[in-house]
């Protein structure tokens, strides 16, 4: 192990593994930057949003992985990851369950990728949140918004201030 990983180096992991799964497992092309929605920057991931999260652990970090989009973007990941056609119908649990599953399999590569830099990482259980996830002032996060397919999300990583 050398040393504590920096957040933006955590986005790095985190945006390469989304990348890798969008186009495996979801099919998608990979991600690119979100198109710039109108109103004052960050504001769009301060709205609540449903998503999958997942925490990580190590002997020198304890962080939380998030991806987050609307309903109606989780419900296209949700089909995509399931193979469904675009316009079947997903139930609430199936799309809870399936985000849930996206955000384990995006977090297994991030754990690899991380691996080399740290090999105590473990991952959590991964769980799908309807709200926002409320900061506290001892966190601190990361945000970056992406397009998978036709959905705009955000991926958030978010760590305790202490294990900085």
């Amino acid at each position: 192990m050398s040393g504590t990983i920096d957040l933006r180096e955590w986005m790095v992991y985190f945006r390469e593994a989304t990348s890798e799964v969008a186009s495996s497992a979801l099919k998608f092309e990979g991600p690119r930057p979100a198109p710039r929605r109108k109103g004052a920057p960050g504001a769009e991931t301060d709205k609540p949003r449903p998503g999958g999260f997942i925490s990580l652990l190590s002997e020198g970090a304890s962080l939380r992985l998030g991806i987050t989009a609307t309903l109606e973007g989780c419900r296209t990941l949700a089909r995509s990851l399931l193979g469904l056609h675009p316009t079947q119908p997903v139930t609430d649990r199936e799309v809870g369950d399936a985000v849930s599953e996206l955000m384990n399999i995006i977090a297994g590569r991030v754990k690899s990728r991380a691996s080399e830099r740290d090999d105590s990482i473990q991952l959590g259980l991964p769980m799908f949140v309807e709200g926002r996830v409320q900061e506290t002032g001892s966190m601190e996060r990361q945000a970056a918004e992406i397009q998978l397919g036709p959905v705009d999300c955000t991926l958030l990583v978010y760590r305790s201030k202490r294990a900085a």
